[in-house]
């Protein structure tokens, strides 16, 4: 349901910016800047399907315009509203119709040269992850340990076996007890990912403990969860679906994500019982923080929303989750939500970069 009216507000966007444009570029109005632009608007969702049977260079480059193209709609948008504020106060002011169209013309030029600086800016640093450090104390270990928490890899169209190899080369510098992963791993079609052998590189993750991860929306699009599951499996990770396993007194509950399994049963199933263990929940959307709280949990990790990708995106999320990024106590449980590692649809970052976290916990 979400699909086709997210695909009538791309459309109804894709209007609405040909007509912003046409009015001071001409040559949109041609029959060649109309081909132009019904190819730009529907390229991206014709890549899209055909992502097993295209050339990895060709799906990539035909992706990576349709992202751009996404990007450049929606900020259109906001010049839009930015451009007809502005007409509005200078005809309220009186100003005549050859200054109003001056001012137009000089709106729309300054406003696609910051449209196309935000996406310089923000490819950089979608493609350029930092790192967040995190010190937690607590009574329920008694020796310092060290977890990293990292989310929505995304791997497939846009980021591949090199990207991976990076990241787990970043993760093992920090010397890790143990690495959870919180859903995500892929982007949607898994046969990209295979082909690419996208996931090996997780093989050489360095935890001594190990590592465990859960399973994210997006893991869940191509409908091979099972395949992904027994392929990550045979790289040494542990996958944990409404299960749970101990690490050396510390005990991760993974749960299925949130579009698949809403219930709360396994949540206070796992929590009853644990002794004087560290809990740890770990799930893809921060959707049962509160819960997770109230249920006596110690420390409770997630993903998903990115931070909002890029301004101003985080205004919605922070209105959708009680914790949509950053730290926060939830009575005598933190909540750690991370911006991810990767990207989805958009290879842009604005304002939050991805990132993974190193967690350290302090007796």
């Amino acid at each position: 349901m979400l699909f086709p009216i997210f695909l009538l507000i791309y459309c109804l966007a894709s209007c609405i910016a040909l007509f912003f444009y046409r009015k001071n570029f001409s040559f949109l109005s041609t029959k060649s800047g109309y081909a132009f632009w019904f190819f730009a608007t529907f390229i991206f969702w014709f890549t899209r399907p055909l992502g097993a049977y295209l050339p990895d260079y060709a799906l990539k480059i035909l992706s990576m315009f349709g992202g751009y193209w996404t990007f450049f709609l929606y900020y259109t948008l906001l010049l839009f509203l930015i451009h007809g504020l502005t007409i509005f106060i200078l005809k309220r002011f009186k100003k005549r119709n050859s200054q109003i169209k001056s001012f137009s013309l000089n709106i729309s030029k300054a406003g696609l040269f910051i449209i196309f600086i935000c996406m310089i800016i923000g490819t950089y640093e979608a493609y350029n992850p930092v790192v967040r450090y995190e010190l937690i104390s607590t009574n329920k270990i008694t020796a310092p340990m060290r977890i990293v928490l990292v989310s929505d890899l995304h791997l497939g169209t846009f980021l591949g076996k090199e990207y991976c190899e990076k990241m787990v080369q970043r993760i093992n510098t920090e010397k890790p007890d143990l690495v959870l992963i919180a859903g995500d791993i892929i982007d949607d079609r898994y046969a990209i990912v295979n082909r690419q052998t996208s996931m090996e590189p997780l093989e050489r993750l360095q935890a001594k403990l190990g590592v465990a991860a859960v399973l994210g929306n997006h893991d869940y699009f191509d409908r091979k969860t099972d395949e992904e599951v027994h392929d990550l499996k045979n790289l040494g990770v542990s996958v944990l679906i409404n299960e749970s396993k101990t690490f050396d007194g510390i005990k991760v509950v993974g749960l299925k994500d949130f579009s698949k399994d809403q219930d709360i049963a396994n949540l206070t199933k796992f929590a009853a019982n644990h002794g004087n263990e560290l809990l740890i929940l770990l799930e893809h959307q921060p959707r049962r923080i509160v819960e997770s709280s109230e249920a006596g949990y110690d420390l409770y990790l997630a993903g998903h929303t990115h931070g909002g990708a890029f301004f101003p995106n985080e205004l919605f999320t922070s209105l959708i989750h009680k914790l949509d990024y950053g730290r926060k106590n939830f009575s005598d449980m933190t909540a750690i939500v991370t911006s991810g590692y990767g990207f989805f649809g958009i290879p842009v970052r604005l304002g939050i970069n991805p990132e993974y976290v190193v967690i350290d916990l302090k007796p």
